[in-house]
C-alpha cells in the first residue's frame, strides 16, 4: 500500500527542509512513500533546494509550476499522485515523529477517509509529543460525521483515498483563502466512509504573518471576502437540510455560527468601508447567516455574538468599532489569546 504526501511549496526555505524530514520520520514506511513537493513559483529559492532535498531520497518527486496558490498546488499533487492514500502537509508544518505507526493498520479497502488529530505549535513549543495506543473515536459515513461532529476547517488531519477523491470529483477551489473548509464540507457531503481515530499526527505550526494571522488591513479583506463566498455557499447547500435532515443541518449550522464569528473579526481587521460593510451585511442576512441560529458555547462567544448582532442592526457604529478593534484588541487582547491557544 502505498502513501502519497502532497506538500505545497511557497517561499518556504527556512521550513521545507523540516517538513521533510518529519515525513520521512513519520512512521509511513520509506518504501511505501511518495512525497510530491509542489513549488508554486517560489523566489527564494525554495525549488533548487527542493530539487536538492530529492536528490538524496529517490521517494521524492518535485514539480515546478507558475504561482497560482495552494489550492491548485494541491490540485496538481492530486493529479500526479502514485498513492492509494494521500494527505496534504503545508510546508511550514510538520508530522508527529512516528504519528502514523498506529494509523496505517486502519487503513483498508472498507474505509475512505481517516481522520486523526494535530497539535497546535506556538514558537516552536512541545514539539515532540507523547503517543498513546491509538482507539477509533468515531466510525461511519460523512454524512454521521456533520451530524455528531459539525464541520471542521482544515484538510491536513485527513488520510483519504485517492480514487474516492478523483471518482468524486473533489479537488480545491482555486484562488481563494480559507479553501480547507470547502473542501472538507465537499468530502464529507460525498458520504466517505470515514474512520477517527486518537492520535495526533499533525503538528500546526502558527507563526506571526502568515496568511492564517496576517491582520494587515489589505490581507484582512481579501480572507474575509473569500470566507464570506465561502460560507454563504455553504449555507445555500444545506437549506435543503432543514426540514429533510435537521440534525445535519442544525449541527453544520452551528460550525457555521461558529465561523461567522472568526469572519467578523477579520471584517474588523480589514479596510472595508462604511457602505462596503453595508453590502457585506445584506449578503450575509440573505443567505441566512444572520441572526444566529445556535446557541452559543462559551462566554467569550456569546460576547462576540452580541457584539456582530450590535453591528448588524446599527451598522453605523462599524467605524469605531474597527477602531477599537485595530488599535486595542489586536495589540493587546489578540497576543493573549494566542498565548492561552500555546498552553492549551
Amino acid at each position: 500500500m502505498k502513501f502519497s504526501v502532497i506538500v505545497p511549496v511557497y517561499n518556504a526555505s527556512d521550513t521545507i527542509a523540516r517538513c521533510v524530514d518529519s515525513i520521512i520520520a513519520s512512521g509511513l514506511p520509506n518504501e511505501d512513500l511518495e512525497i510530491i513537493l509542489v513549488n508554486d513559483g517560489s523566489v527564494d529559492g525554495s525549488g533548487d533546494l527542493c530539487e536538492s532535498i530529492a536528490a538524496d531520497h529517490p521517494f521524492i518527486k518535485v514539480i515546478h509550476k507558475e504561482n497560482e496558490g495552494v489550492s491548485v498546488a494541491r490540485n496538481v499533487g492530486i493529479s500526479v499522485a502514485a498513492g492509494e492514500f494521500i494527505c496534504f502537509c503545508d510546508s511550514d508544518d510538520r508530522f508527529t515523529p512516528g504519528g502514523f505507526r498506529s494509523v496505517i493498520p486502519y487503513c483498508d479497502e472498507s474505509i475512505d477517509l481517516i481522520r486523526f488529530y494535530c497539535d497546535i505549535i506556538f514558537n516552536e513549543n512541545n514539539l515532540d509529543l507523547d503517543q498513546s495506543e491509538a482507539r477509533v473515536t468515531f466510525q461511519g459515513s460523512g454524512k454521521e460525521y456533520l451530524r455528531r461532529f459539525g464541520i471542521e476547517t482544515f484538510c491536513w488531519n485527513y488520510l483519504y483515498r485517492r480514487e474516492f477523491l478523483v471518482s468524486k470529483g473533489l479537488l480545491f477551489t482555486p484562488g481563494i483563502l480559507a479553501e480547507d473548509i470547502d473542501f472538507i464540507f465537499r468530502v464529507m457531503m460525498a458520504d466517505p466512509k470515514i474512520k477517527s481515530l486518537s492520535d495526533h499526527v499533525y503538528q500546526y505550526s502558527i507563526r506571526p504573518n502568515s496568511i492564517s494571522t496576517d491582520r494587515s488591513p489589505e490581507n484582512s479583506r481579501r480572507f474575509a471576502t473569500d470566507f464570506a463566498s465561502t460560507l454563504i455557499k455553504i449555507s445555500s447547500s444545506l437549506k435543503e437540510f432543514k426540514d429533510t435532515d435537521p440534525v445535519l443541518y442544525h449541527s453544520c449550522r452551528e460550525s457555521l455560527d461558529a465561523r461567522v464569528i472568526t469572519l467578523f473579526s477579520r471584517v474588523l481587521s480589514s479596510n472595508y468601508s462604511g457602505e462596503e460593510f453595508n453590502s457585506f451585511l445584506i449578503s450575509l442576512k440573505t443567505a441566512g447567516l444572520l441572526p444566529f441560529e445556535s446557541v452559543p458555547s462559551s462566554t467569550r462567544e456569546r460576547i462576540s455574538r452580541a457584539e456582530i448582532s450590535l453591528l448588524s442592526h446599527f451598522p453605523g457604529v462599524f467605524p469605531p468599532s474597527r477602531w477599537i478593534f485595530r488599535h486595542l484588541f489586536l495589540p493587546v487582547i489578540y497576543p493573549g489569546i494566542l498565548r492561552e491557544i500555546n498552553r492549551a
